[in-house]
């Protein structure tokens, strides 16, 4: 494109073509439709803009709710793994209905676009129609991003203006505008390896302090709990890939768990099941990749085009879970780099990368041909645009920074993939679905809850025979006892009900109270629930017998959830989420609670003979089944592993002792599967 001179009207009629195409193929389906990504900001936005607490957000069932409630029409949504301060941007907007926000979001979308086409334009010195066709490009990620009504053009065009203030030595601010990208998604902040190596100190310092005070903001507005449910719960899970779709080879963290780790239903057959290859290829691939990037950098300010565009294909290469959507910032790099090669005169590496960029961002491309595509594009950016050897003073300097990588990763890799042979097999033959809890042992059969494209559905039976699912409304969690032939379950709208229906198909549902959570006694004869306001739960009992309600707990006490055994008592795990920790109700004495024993317990569910309890425990941002005695205190720990498993219940059939349970090891954070796992009679722990 350098010295190539056309007519204005000809770069009117370029860029009217360009508009044109993408109006048609992007902002079209875009402005029609409300598709996740937005429901999710929205919700969270809304609640936050209610009062409503966010450290519950990461649970998929709870957010669930709190949509239905607000009545978003999206089947489904989920918050993780976004920081909390990802809500904010989209607060102004809840005054709008979802569509109209939608439609909003859109345009100031649109706007990012043209005001980044506009800075690269003046950044690169080429027309803006060149820019324009450059961007047509990535139009499937563009597309992607619009539809789904992600953040990712918006952090091009903050990358795109933290580069630009770069050029005009504003190096502070220009780390300052990187943490405000990070604040949302929290790749940019990679930048600060990259300031360290060239010393950029102003840069670095406006980064880290960026970043402090944006994270001040955001508990200040947020509150303590969410982050620290964020910090300790899903961020170590999202770095190391296990979120939503850990098999899949859209990146090197998917690759390796697809070819080493066995999960039976969503990886049976990888191609070595092998814990310590994928420990040895997750510690070793980042290291690489990004020693050989520090490797190739020039000493000062005078490649930092290809600087900053080799460090954001690095960090889309090392992100553990790219969608499409991701590589709208790679916009940046390629069009610098492109750049960049047109001024050297190096032609044809700039058409070499164009047509690699045309291929590898096409739709329909295999996941791992992408991935393949997308490191040739980076190796090719090294070969074409970096220097071809380190000076010598350089190596020891680089040599740690290798150690350091490697230490960091080893950590990281260690927590997450160690265990992996410990990752539990006994997922028992319920029909797929994106996510299955709250088993229950019904009278002659087991139902769950199943999150399927569709909503939230009951399942009653293993074998697909008996399949229930509530019209337009979702399913959340359910209640059952084998002395029973009625299975309580929980419908969500506008506003939560329990209903029950027969486990035999007998007769249609019915009503039976409003509330949400239901919990059921073994011998069928109380029920259990929860009505929440503005974010805290309340907890209720209902005698089956009488049909007569009372209020156990009020606003000293958020319960989260709760069991009741044969003669009444109950037991709940109450908030703060950060910190939950159960306590005993006494039925007769409302609002009176005391504290059981330690602190990070959930989940609790009584034996079918009321002696113990079986409840979840929280160890380094993982739920650890365990089993207490509650005449003599001693416990027993049912599964380890850098995993959560939760939603315990008692199943006592043929004179042994099992407890249901829903996991996510091996899965996707809070994707559980249903399990199985025997009570043992071994020596307790203390």
């Amino acid at each position: 494109m350098r010295g190539l001179s056309i007519p204005k009207w000809a770069e009117a009629a370029v860029l009217l073509v360009v508009a044109a195409l993408f109006s048609i193929t992007v902002l079209a389906p875009s402005w029609r439709t409300l598709n996740t990504d937005f429901p999710n900001y929205y919700v969270a936005a809304s609640l936050f803009r209610a009062g409503v607490p966010l450290d519950r957000a990461y649970e998929w069932e709870w957010f669930q709710r709190q949509k239905d409630h607000l009545r978003v029409p999206q089947p489904l949504v989920g918050f993780a793994p976004h920081p909390p301060l990802c809500a904010l941007p989209v607060v102004p907007l809840t005054f709008f209905s979802p569509l109209v926000a939608k439609r909003v979001w859109t345009i100031l979308n649109s706007a990012f676009l043209v005001a980044t086409m506009m800075l690269l334009a003046h950044l690169t010195l080429m027309r803006l129609w060149q820019i324009a066709t450059l961007f047509m490009v990535f139009l499937i990620p563009l597309r992607s991003n619009f539809m789904l009504g992600q953040y990712y053009v918006l952090l091009l065009a903050l990358i795109c203006l933290a580069y630009y203030l770069q050029q005009q030595d504003r190096k502070a601010l220009s780390g300052v505008m990187l943490a405000v990208a990070a604040s949302l998604k929290l790749f940019p902040a990679g930048f600060l390896l990259l300031f360290l190596w060239k010393r950029n100190w102003k840069s670095a310092f406006g980064l880290i302090g960026g970043l402090i005070a944006l994270s001040a903001l955001s508990i200040a507005l947020f509150g303590l709990d969410a982050h620290w449910v964020y910090l300790t719960q899903v961020l170590p899970r999202t770095l190391s890939g296990d979120l939503l779709g850990p098999y899949v080879p859209r990146s090197y963290t998917g690759l390796w768990h697809r070819l080493f780790i066995y999960e039976p239903e969503l990886n049976p057959t990888p191609l070595l099941s092998s814990p310590t290859a994928y420990i040895w290829f997750r510690i070793l691939a980042p290291v690489l990749l990004t020693g050989y990037y520090l490797l190739k950098l020039r000493e000062g300010e005078a490649n930092a085009a290809m600087d900053w565009s080799g460090m954001l294909f690095l960090l889309v290469l090392l992100s553990p879970m790219p969608a499409s959507y991701h590589y709208c910032v790679l916009i940046l790099g390629f069009v610098l780099s492109v750049g960049v090669l047109r001024e050297r005169g190096q032609l044809i590496p700039a058409a070499l990368l164009t047509l690699l960029s045309l291929f590898t961002f096409a739709p329909k491309v295999p996941d791992l041909v992408r991935l393949l595509l997308l490191t040739l594009l980076f190796l090719l950016l090294m070969r074409f645009g970096f220097s071809p050897l380190v000076v010598r003073s350089r190596r020891l300097k680089l040599s740690l920074v290798i150690l350091g990588l490697l230490i960091v990763s080893s950590a990281s890799t260690l927590s997450s993939g160690v265990r992996a042979s410990d990752r539990l097999f006994r997922s028992m033959p319920f029909p797929a679905g994106y996510r299955a809890a709250n088993p229950v042992a019904a009278s002659h059969t087991i139902a769950f809850t199943q999150m399927v494209g569709t909503g939230y559905r009951a399942i009653i039976g293993t074998n697909n025979q008996a399949v229930w699912l509530p019209p337009n409304s979702d399913a959340l969690s359910l209640a059952a006892s084998r002395e029973s032939p009625w299975l309580y379950y929980e419908l969500a709208g506008a506003r939560s009900s329990i209903w029950r229906i027969r486990t035999d198909g007998a007769n249609s549902a019915q009503y039976v109270t409003q509330g949400q959570q239901p919990y059921l006694s073994h011998n069928a004869e109380w029920l259990l629930f929860i009505r929440e306001q503005h974010g805290t739960g309340h907890l209720w009992l209902r005698s089956i017998r009488t049909s007569t309600e009372r209020q156990l707990t009020f606003d000293s006490f958020n319960v989260l959830e709760a069991t009741v055994n044969d003669a009444g008592e109950v037991i709940a795990s109450v908030g703060p989420v950060a910190t939950p920790s159960l306590v005993s109700i006494a039925s007769k004495s409302p609002s009176a609670g005391r504290l059981l024993w330690s602190r990070d317990d959930r989940y609790p569910a009584y034996s079918p003979d009321g002696a113990r309890l079986a409840y979840s425990h929280r160890t380094g941002g993982a739920w650890h089944l365990r089993v207490r005695n509650l005449v003599s205190g001693a416990e027993q720990q049912l599964t380890r592993g850098p995993c959560n498993s939760s939603q315990p219940f008692w199943e006592d059939t043929e004179g042994t002792t099992d407890v249901l349970y829903a996991t996510d090891c091996g899965r996707g954070l809070g994707l559980s599967a249903i399990a199985q796992v025997a009570v043992p009679q071994a020596p307790a722990i203390h």
